[in-house]
């Protein structure tokens, strides 16, 4: 066998490339040695089972041939064909946002040329630039800030019956106004910061009353407050964590605390504004008959009784009625039953001269229950007559 017979026969037995390093390890063989071990050698490895390499398989005679997928992988492969067509398709939950968002979204009719020029424009535009274009006959207010600000804060201490939205909005505007003229980090600022906290809270929002108060907390620390404004701010923040409502008891127990710790600095700071110390005794009562503190409470909810008429002009309302009961359980509980008898006794005479006779007649149900003790008269507690 001559050299260009080995080169042929190359193709023709894919083991035969093995000779070639027979050779090299066995110098004594002839070429005819060496091709007849290689095809030994493919007739052993022909005897065994077929050698599959990319659909392809060798035979007995060495030759190379095609062979497709058996029955049996077909069959496999339709059932996992199968099953996995027969899953169901799983698809991401979407929040409430991106749900509202969606359908928005795909409710509107498609624009393919216009959409994105429009809210490209619509996001360039201010706030200014497109009140005035949709709003093409309003009329410019081009008084200055300080005007416009006097304006806001006299319709305000005018218009007590104001509507809850008309006052906000105001608010807001007297808010703005004075960071123009007084800047942000100003006493000014921080009044507004606080009258907006009063406002969510009497609207049953502490969050957010909390929220504008934090920032009036950080902005102070950086100003010299008046003794009105600093107790104003604590009183605001105490009111603000106990209107906050959870059933958790730890949870209120930490609001309570909180709001002691907000107010309690102030409780006897001295002011000439009548209803803003009124507010804050009854505050500072309210939280000490809360911690059952009762007997520490009876010395805020008197000044507070004291200051009523005064902060309210002489008048007598319900509240000063409601005043006196809670007053008279706090005495009740801390075993001062002849003040507690005083407060109810109060009550009831008051409730009769506002002709509130329902009132009047459980208060005097308490009244009979209470044990007969003679009763020393309070100038400070009882009403007077008219």
């Amino acid at each position: 066998m001559t050299l260009l017979h080995f080169y042929r026969s190359w193709g023709k037995y894919p083991l035969i490339k093995d000779s070639l390093f027979l050779m090299s390890r066995n110098p004594g063989k002839t070429e005819e040695g060496v091709v007849a071990d290689g095809k030994k050698k493919d007739a052993e490895l022909s005897k065994s089972s077929p050698v599959k390499v990319d659909n392809v398989s060798t035979k007995k005679d060495g030759e190379m041939i095609k062979s497709g997928p058996t029955k049996k992988e077909n069959e496999l492969r339709k059932s996992t064909a199968k099953s996995v067509s027969e899953q169901p398709i799983r698809q991401p939950k979407l929040n409430q946002r991106e749900m509202d968002s969606s359908s928005y979204r795909l409710s509107r009719i498609p624009q393919k040329f216009s959409m994105n020029k429009i809210a490209k424009s619509d996001a360039s535009q201010s706030f200014a630039v497109g009140f005035y274009s949709n709003n093409p006959d309003a009329q410019i207010d081009t008084r200055p800030p300080q005007e416009k600000l006097q304006s806001v804060e006299e319709r305000i201490a005018n218009e007590p019956d104001l509507d809850e939205n008309d006052r906000f909005d105001l608010l807001i505007q007297k808010k703005a106004l004075r960071l123009l003229v007084y800047g942000e980090n100003s006493r000014e600022a921080v009044q507004s910061l606080v009258e907006i906290a009063n406002f969510y809270t009497q609207q049953n929002h502490p969050e957010s009353s909390l929220r504008h108060l934090n920032k009036a907390h950080q902005t102070s620390k950086g100003i010299l407050l008046s003794a009105d404004d600093s107790m104003r701010l604590g009183l605001e923040t105490a009111c603000a964590y106990m209107a906050i409502k959870t059933p958790n008891r730890a949870e209120s127990a930490k609001n309570l605390i909180n709001a002691e710790k907000s107010l309690m600095p102030h409780a006897h700071t001295l002011s000439e504004d009548s209803l803003l110390c009124y507010r804050r005794d009854t505050v500072i009562a309210d939280i000490l008959f809360k911690k059952q503190k009762y007997v520490e409470s009876l010395e805020f909810f008197d000044h507070a009784i004291f200051l009523f008429e005064d902060s309210h002009e002489g008048t007598k309302t319900q509240e000063l009625a409601e005043l006196y009961i809670v007053a008279a359980q706090a005495a009740k509980k801390g075993d001062q039953a002849s003040k507690a008898l005083q407060y109810y006794q109060s009550a009831h005479a008051l409730y009769l001269e506002l002709k509130m006779d329902e009132n009047a007649k459980k208060i005097e149900e308490i009244i009979q229950r209470a044990p007969q003790q003679p009763v020393q008269e309070d100038p400070n507690l009882a009403p007077k007559a008219e």
